[in-house]
């Protein structure tokens, strides 16, 4: 039997020199599409059509990944002590495409019944992410994002969890690969993003690529931050230029030598997926005005740029009990007495133009007794 590689919360609370980002706000009875939007996501799960490892692994379409009863199953639900949505996978499960390792994870789709429309290099693409790697197979290595080709089987990004069991933690790792020809030989790059990670450690990541708008000659520029900390970047070879690209996020093992008891095991509590362009940005700060229990509340989120009207909706966790999101930007309501905390409550709203342009932002309010 191999060795996998977990640790309790007992043991996280005797390591010093950590301090875990907050988590968004989330409900803990509903299935995950009940705190994510995944109406632009489907989902690849390492089980083939009959319930077994033998076959192609199956695909979740995005309709049935949505709302609060949507689908839920062992390698995919909600934790009911926090509300994070946990990715599972044995590392002997169905495959999927051409790659020898089964996943739990996430595959962007612009178009919901279309898994050809997606976005190039030359324009501006931003994936957030906040999680915890809780379990991976022996060799440590379990990716939790990915830039994606369409059409070419290639990977020109693995954002990579590296377990070091030797050190008790982990670094990321970002592999970029710099040509899409399945066939070549040029060596990956590696670039380590962030070291001395534990598992069950919450950490956020950003993966950020944008180009000049043109195509081919973007002369695009892949950009990775963790916990908010100094970027690494690195430019997207031209190769890529004309290849249709989409994100990925979940948990997909980089082992397939073992049993079932190899495994891994990713909880996310954000995922955001947008791609601003025409010069969409929300202008409206992080930090909102904050709210009393029991006393009527309004503000607005506000965008620049864009083509013509903007709808606003929630992509992950909710504001306070008691408030919503309207779809022309404006948080209202009365928050509800159990809303009052010391600690800031977040959620993550997108706004989305008449063109299809999306940005995201991440927004923090407090509710005061």
């Amino acid at each position: 039997m191999m060795v996998r590689w977990s640790l309790n919360t007992a043991a996280i609370a005797a390591l010093a020199g950590f301090t875990c980002t907050a988590q968004a706000e989330l409900y803990k009875n509903v299935s995950p599409g009940g705190n994510f939007d995944f109406s632009h996501w489907s989902l690849t799960i390492p089980v083939d059509a009959n319930g077994g490892n033998e076959g192609k692994a199956i695909t979740i379409r995005p309709p049935a990944l949505q709302g609060p009863n949507g689908y839920s199953s062992e390698y995919f639900y909600t934790d009911p002590k926090d509300g994070g949505v946990v990715f599972f996978t044995t590392i002997v499960g169905a495959k999927g495409g051409t790659s020898p390792n089964s996943r739990s994870e996430l595959r962007e789709m612009l178009d919901p019944t279309k898994g050809s429309v997606n976005w190039y290099a030359a324009t501006k693409s931003v994936l957030n992410a906040q999680l915890r790697v809780l379990e991976v197979p022996s060799n440590g290595r379990v990716i939790i994002g990915q830039i994606h080709g369409y059409g070419n089987g290639q990977t020109l990004l693995g954002l990579q969890y590296e377990y070091k069991a030797k050190l008790g933690t982990g670094n990321v790792v970002a592999v970029v690969i710099d040509d899409p020809d399945p066939k070549s030989t040029r060596p990956h790059q590696r670039l380590t993003v962030a070291s001395g990670i534990p598992l069950n450690q919450s950490f956020s990541y950003k993966v950020d690529i944008a180009g000049n708008g043109q195509k081919p000659n973007s002369q695009a520029t892949l950009t990775f931050t963790v916990n908010n900390g100094t970027p690494v970047s690195t430019y997207v070879d031209p190769l890529w230029d004309t290849v249709p690209l989409y994100f990925k996020a979940g948990s997909y093992p980089q082992d397939h030598d073992g049993d079932d008891s190899e495994v891994g095991r990713v909880k996310f509590f954000q995922i955001a997926a947008s791609h601003p362009d025409n010069g969409l940005q929300i202008r409206t700060s992080n930090t909102l005005p904050p709210a009393s229990a029991s006393a009527s509340y309004e503000t607005a989120l506000a965008s620049r740029g864009g083509v013509g009207a903007k709808t606003w909706k929630l992509v992950s966790g909710h504001p306070p009990a008691g408030m919503t999101l309207t779809a022309d930007g404006r948080l209202t309501g009365v928050p509800d007495a159990k809303a009052v905390s010391s600690k800031v409550q977040k959620f993550t709203a997108q706004v989305r133009d008449a063109a299809g342009d999306t940005a995201h932002k991440e927004f923090r309010v407090s509710v005061m007794p």
